[in-house]
């Protein structure tokens, strides 16, 4: 467990540093609100294009937001991953913003309306709080290439 929440804070730490590749940015300030105008909803699970090695990936919705100047905001959790680390094979993302038109291009099918939740609220809440300060965005790629950049993002963090 506490191996998670390492790494659950490192995926986090790796969406702030510069809001990674793929990501939008947007105002300061921003008041967040959860939403119910969306095909997604709180607990539901879908299968989505993955990266050829995690074809049986899978993800979670964990929440489903709006905020002036912004889009809809899903916010996903990921398992059956297979990242490569320096420290081994991570099979979760417990967290991940993206814009809604990103995941609706990502799923394939949906698999459940009742989903477990990844342990996600450490990491909304340090991105909610980058967001608010203009200091953090969502992914607007595809669901398989924001796991690709977590990948990269975590292997070069290691490095430094």
């Amino acid at each position: 467990m506490n191996n998670l929440l390492r790494l659950t804070t490192r995926f986090c730490s790796v969406l702030l540093i510069a809001t990674l590749i793929g990501c939008s940015q947007r105002e300061k300030n921003t008041m967040f609100t959860d939403t119910n105008k969306s095909e997604f909803k709180v607990g539901q699970v879908w299968n989505y294009k993955t990266r050829p090695t995690e074809d049986g990936s899978s993800l979670v919705i964990l929440k489903v937001e709006t905020a002036p100047g912004w889009k809809t905001i899903v916010h996903v959790g990921i398992t059956g991953l297979k990242i490569r680390t320096p420290k081994g094979i991570q099979d979760v993302v417990p967290h991940m913003p993206f814009d809604e038109s990103a995941v609706k291009e990502s799923v394939t099918a949906k698999v459940s309306d009742s989903g477990k939740l990844t342990n996600f609220q450490k990491g909304y809440e340090l991105w909610r709080d980058a967001a608010s300060s203009g200091k953090g965005g969502v992914f607007t790629i595809s669901v398989a290439d924001a796991v690709a950049t977590i990948e990269e993002g975590l292997n070069k963090a290691q490095e430094r």
